[in-house]
């Protein structure tokens, strides 16, 4: 990107309504909370959408890389709300009225996906695939408003984020106006639950399933109050949840897809905590180690790897880097005296 592009692109983030409101007109306008009120306020407990992966009235975040069934499983998540039967056979929802607002596939793919998936032709979802349709505007805002409401939704499902707003999704300014947008559309409409399909970055054999893969800017992570992480390992989709704002996140979980006369079923496969998926996490985090820096000595990238955090200790982590020289994703190589390690196409 030249100066030039580079020198637009920040005047357009400048120009972001959320640096252009007149809302605060005087010192009065702005809300204060006294310490003592909130400390003893009682709030609800958490309500959920579905029950440990989206939270009633929160954004949600389905992320993974391209061919993951992120789509699908949106689609078939918006069945079960509409159904309100359980998700993948496992996790409990709330009957819900969704809009599913698509501007990445088309109305037939939709369809054909739909009829894969289910015989029922009378479900209380909606479809908007107008283009016209954008979350960074804040004139468009109380149209989306007044839509929302006019056809009684309580979930909102966007396929996909990227395709929701002008603008760079790298600015920190682009997308905090987005969330801004959201959040407002959110008051406005009693707290409707918001859930996006989002992209990972690099892709790689090893991607990292986790909040650091998410494509464009870190705001975007920031905003949500799940992620949910789809990783598609031939034929077995393996599902985590790197971030939920509200308590302990879900175990991770895998799914099968298959066929069932001639629909397409997801079988839940359980909780799955085996120490194949600790080393390929491993495998992950070490790849990520060294994305962030040209290179790293042994010891460097296990003190960094290994944490109660990520569940994996400093021989699984060492099998990792092994298999990983093995198989040709990172160099070891000799400095002097000492060996470091750093990626293969680094």
């Amino acid at each position: 990107m030249n100066t030039k592009e580079q020198n637009e692109k920040i005047e357009q983030s400048k120009n972001q309504d959320i640096y252009n409101n007149d809302f605060l007109t005087k010192s009065s306008d702005i809300n204060i909370e006294e310490f003592k009120n909130l400390v003893t306020k009682v709030f609800p407990p958490q309500k959920w959408v579905v029950e440990g992966l989206v939270p009633k009235g929160g954004i949600t975040c389905l992320a993974g890389k391209p061919k993951s069934y992120k789509s699908y499983l949106a689609l078939n998540m918006a069945l079960r709300l509409a159904k309100g039967e359980k998700y993948l056979g496992q996790f409990e929802v709330e009957k819900s009225k969704v809009l599913y607002i698509s501007k990445e596939d088309t109305d037939d793919l939709i369809q054909t996906r739909i009829l894969q998936m289910t015989d029922d032709r009378d479900l209380p979802i909606k479809f908007c695939f107008d283009e016209r349709v954008f979350l960074d505007k804040q004139k468009l805002t109380k149209v989306i408003v007044d839509r929302i409401k006019e056809e009684g939704v309580d979930v909102v499902i966007f396929d996909s984020f990227r395709r929701m707003f002008h603008g760079d999704e790298n600015s920190s300014q682009v997308v905090s106006e987005v969330h801004n947008q959201i959040k407002k559309i959110q008051r406005m409409c009693s707290g409707i639950t918001m859930i996006f399909i989002h992209h990972y970055g690099k892709d790689g054999q090893f991607e990292r399933v986790n909040q650091e893969k998410i494509r464009g800017s870190s705001d975007i992570l920031a905003m949500v109050d799940s992620l949910i992480a789809i990783d598609n390992q031939e034929g077995t989709i393996y599902i985590s949840q790197p971030a939920l704002r509200s308590r302990k996140a879900q175990k991770p979980f895998s799914i099968k897809v298959g066929d069932s006369q001639d629909y397409v079923v997801f079988d839940f496969q359980g909780f799955d905590e085996s120490p194949r998926n600790k080393e390929q996490y491993a495998k992950e985090l070490v790849l990520a180690s060294l994305n962030d820096s040209p290179e790293k000595s042994r010891q460097e990238i296990i003190s960094e790897v290994v944490s109660p955090s990520n569940g994996v200790g400093e021989t699984t982590v060492a099998n990792a880097m092994k298999r990983l020289e093995k198989s040709g994703h990172i160099l070891r190589v000799q400095k002097g005296k000492n060996v470091v390690y750093k990626l293969a196409n680094g």
